[in-house]
């Protein structure tokens, strides 16, 4: 990537019908006694930090306010979104 291709905003977004820790070994970043609707919400924000821990490119850009990244989640049910 190039500097002049990033965009302002990375949104990543995630819902509560999202199942995958419904299977499978439990993420380190989930607390025990999390409900699903919590371990989506921290699996998003996971994400989130991956994207910054992953590039050096994108964490530069976090910290001179060039790049944000937010997290959301997506209430399917009643079509709220929530901002984390």
């Amino acid at each position: 990537l190039q500097r002049e291709t990033l965009c302002s905003l990375v949104l990543g977004f995630t819902h509560e019908c999202c199942n995958h820790y419904q299977r499978g070994p439990v993420p380190p970043y989930l607390v025990s006694g999390d409900d699903l609707t919590r371990a989506v919400q921290r699996n998003i924000g996971a994400a989130a930090e991956g994207l910054r821990a992953g590039s050096a490119l994108i964490r530069e850009a976090v910290a001179a306010g060039q790049l944000s990244i937010r997290s959301a989640y997506f209430e399917i049910g009643s079509g709220v979104v929530t901002l984390l």
